[in-house]
């Protein structure tokens, strides 16, 4: 595959497996929740998720199974967390991905095309200036 760049003077293998799974279906796993650790440590928030919590508790009706006993403490754990202390937002992935950086990314590209069509000398230093201006402003604006 000569279309994928990986910035190497080899090409990708592509290989197409077929495999008829088993296992039909499988649980997605929930992304944790993160607490905001700012109102953790407000020692205000604190006596108010526990007084919260502790009357939360103090109301529950007991269960017959130990399952469904531990469920409503963990929901009821969760729901009081959630309702004083909040979660914190995560920050977004590559935040320092912008349209410069896919601009020259696309310069690039459009560059090493052209040396694979035609491999002249000319074609390859452009391709690695280009290639090299790319390294440089996504590095710079990744330390930012």
């Amino acid at each position: 595959m000569r279309c994928p760049n990986i910035d190497s003077d080899h090409f990708l293998v592509k290989a197409v497996i077929k495999q008829k799974l088993s296992v039909i279906c499988k649980k997605k796993l929930k992304p944790a929740l993160k607490w905001n650790k700012i109102n953790l440590q407000n020692p205000s928030k604190l006596q108010e998720y526990r007084s919260l919590l502790h009357t939360k508790l103090t109301n529950l009706v007991p269960k017959q199974e130990i399952n469904d006993e531990w469920e409503q403490i963990k929901t009821t754990i969760v729901n009081a967390a959630r309702d004083v202390i909040q979660t914190q937002d995560t920050p977004p992935r590559n935040e320092w991905w912008d349209e410069e950086c896919k601009k020259i990314i696309q310069e690039k590209n459009k560059a090493r095309k052209k040396w694979l069509q035609l491999k002249t000398r000319i074609r390859w230093n452009t391709y690695i200036n280009k290639r090299n201006q790319a390294n440089k402003v996504c590095t710079r604006k990744k330390k930012k």
